[in-house]
């Protein structure tokens, strides 16, 4: 790669990110005064009470003129306003205006002052001049390209070893469709059990998982009746193993950063190359871990063929990359062999920047739709 082509590569890596700065108090401040004033020119209102009004609207111009105010209007829905101290003193202002405007976050890195503004409240990732990366609209850290409702719905059902226990060792009610897990040793012995479901209640056998009616017959040669339900928790749960794996090997990959970086440390000549290719290996490797997350809600009829192509080549880069650093006694310190290592860092970039920007399409134009409950349903 030439150059030119790297700077290229580096502008367009910062266009990504273009629609959000990192803002200091002095900044946030100006900012302020500046909104404060645009209110006060409209409504004809000292800066003090324009304060008050914005802080009644969390700081939100549109949503204000929406009102359709007066500046009567607005002097009545100022005089409504209780007054406090805190707009007297600057730090608090400050801290007001960041904490309930929609478009500014404080920055979570602790020993940070800086604030995150932004051009859209549902903007995702960004990174503050701190280097600190977040999700702005959920608070946890980078997870592009899932959708933050998307991955909060994965984390509180990712109970892959508990739902394997429920699945293949619990039968349905015959009646109902209810699993049944029984405990009780008694029970077992006769194959009698009861569904828990209150509304259900039926008595049925455990081994062939017919009706117990009467003196039940000798059930060892039955074949156990297809249960529409199960069988299809069961090839639900066979799916979600699937990508809870390319989840975890991924997320394996991850936890491999303070080893690697200690293994960089370690050589005699300080490269510092190696911390920032390894740096961007650990993001695409974030990226791919939430690549199947998203594809797991992905709906079937959708069209993601450029998407799958894009990872797959990105799942390619990753390993080449990642094999490097694996055999790191292997690597010198040649001219040609940074060349080598940085080409190959810059490639896999490249793709995991088209795979991001080829997600946030297909979701802006509404070609992707998503399904929650494709996830396991008990």
């Amino acid at each position: 790669m030439s150059q030119n082509d790297c700077q290229e590569h580096e502008n367009e890596e910062k266009d990504y990110g273009k629609d959000y700065r990192s803002l200091n108090a002095e900044q946030l401040e100006s900012k302020l005064k500046t909104l404060i004033s645009n209110v006060a020119v409209i409504f004809e209102l000292s800066d003090e009470q324009c304060l008050k009004l914005l802080q009644k609207y969390n700081y939100d111009k549109e949503r204000l003129l929406e009102e359709g105010y007066s500046g009567e209007d607005a002097l009545k829905s100022v005089e409504d306003v209780s007054q406090t101290s805190e707009h007297n003193d600057r730090q608090a202002m400050i801290n007001d205006y960041v904490t309930k405007s929609r478009y500014l976050k404080w920055c979570p890195n602790g020993g940070c002052t800086r604030a995150i503004e932004v051009d859209y409240a549902d903007i995702r990732t960004v990174r503050c001049s701190c280097q600190m990366e977040f999700c702005f609209s959920c608070d946890r850290g980078p997870h592009d390209p899932v959708p933050c409702d998307l991955l909060s719905h994965w984390l509180e059902n990712n109970q892959r070893d508990s739902l394997e226990k429920i699945i293949f060792e619990s039968k349905p009610c015959p009646k109902c469709g209810h699993l049944i897990q029984p405990d009780d040793k008694e029970d077992m012995k006769t194959g009698s059990v009861w569904c828990l479901n209150e509304e259900c209640r039926q008595q049925f056998c455990w081994y062939c998982g017919v009706e117990w009616v009467g003196e039940h017959y000798d059930c060892e040669d039955f074949e156990l009746p297809l249960n529409e339900k199960h069988e299809k928790l069961v090839s639900d749960f066979k799916r979600y193993s699937r990508y809870h794996e390319l989840f975890t090997t991924q997320k394996e990959n991850l936890e491999m950063e303070e080893a690697l970086r200690e293994k960089i440390e370690s050589r005699e000549t300080k490269t510092q190359y190696l911390q920032e290719t390894l740096s961007k290996l650990l993001d695409c490797f974030r990226t791919l871990m939430y690549s199947y997350v998203l594809e797991f809600y992905l709906n079937e009829k959708c069209n993601a063929n450029i998407f799958k192509q894009i990872r797959e080549d990105l799942q390619t880069d990753s390993a080449k990359l990642l094999e490097k650093f694996l055999k790191l006694e292997e690597v010198d310190d040649s001219i040609e062999t940074k060349k080598i290592v940085q080409e190959m860092g810059e490639s896999a970039v490249k793709k995991r920047i088209n795979l991001l920007k080829n997600c946030a399409e297909e979701i802006k134009n509404d070609n992707w739709t998503f399904d929650e409950h494709k996830f396991i349903e008990m």
